[in-house]
């Protein structure tokens, strides 16, 4: 199969309902290690889609902040949006749990 559609084969071998629990899953994981690191999350459970959400009025500059060292979010407003990549794993979720909650512990 041709390299561009690798994640499309990769989407059909797992299905969509694997990969759903999976990405719920991790969106669970990540949203208790950052209440562990002081950060208050919504956007678990089934009802809601990939992403989980943090509340702060830097938002845009948490991003910038964030990206320098390693993670990758983006942010609407006051709402800074998180999404575990498929791929990462539970050490790489952790790290981003610690950094996000330094971050804004930072004022």
């Amino acid at each position: 199969m041709p390299k561009n559609l690798a994640g499309l084969e990769f989407t059909l071998e797992m299905g969509v309902d694997r990969l759903r629990a999976h990405n719920l899953e991790q969106k669970k994981q990540l949203s208790d290690l950052l209440f562990e690191h002081g950060a208050e999350t919504v956007g678990v459970g089934e009802d809601f889609g990939a992403f989980l959400t943090i509340r702060d009025d830097r938002a845009p500059a948490l991003v910038e902040r964030l990206r320098k060292r390693g993670v990758t979010a983006d942010a609407r407003g006051d709402a800074l949006r998180l999404c575990p990549d498929i791929l990462n794993s539970a050490e790489e979720l952790e790290r981003a749990a610690k950094i996000i909650g330094a971050a804004l512990s930072e004022r």
